[in-house]
C-alpha cells in the first residue's frame, strides 16, 4: 500500500537522544506500519518549542469522503 510508513523499535531511543531531558510523551511508539487514517505519534513545533502529539495520518478530502494522501 502506498503512503504508509513504518515505526521500528529504535524510534523511541532515537527520539529520546534527539530531545535529551524531555519527559517521555507517553505516545504509542510500538513497532508497526502506519496506514492512512490511523493515529500516529508526531513531533511538531509549537509556541513552547517542540511538542509530542498524536494525529491522524492524512488530510480529509474537500468532498469530505476519504483522505487526500499525496
Amino acid at each position: 500500500m502506498c503512503c504508509r510508513y513504518y515505526i521500528d523499535d529504535d524510534i523511541p531511543d532515537e527520539v529520546s537522544a534527539l530531545f535529551a531531558g524531555r519527559k517521555n510523551p507517553g505516545l504509542n511508539w510500538t513497532a508497526r506500519d502506519i496506514h492512512p487514517g490511523e493515529r500516529a505519534p508526531i513531533i511538531a513545533r509549537d509556541k513552547t518549542g517542540i511538542s509530542f502529539n498524536e494525529m491522524k495520518w492524512g488530510f480529509p478530502q474537500y468532498s469530505g469522503k476519504g483522505l487526500f494522501i499525496n
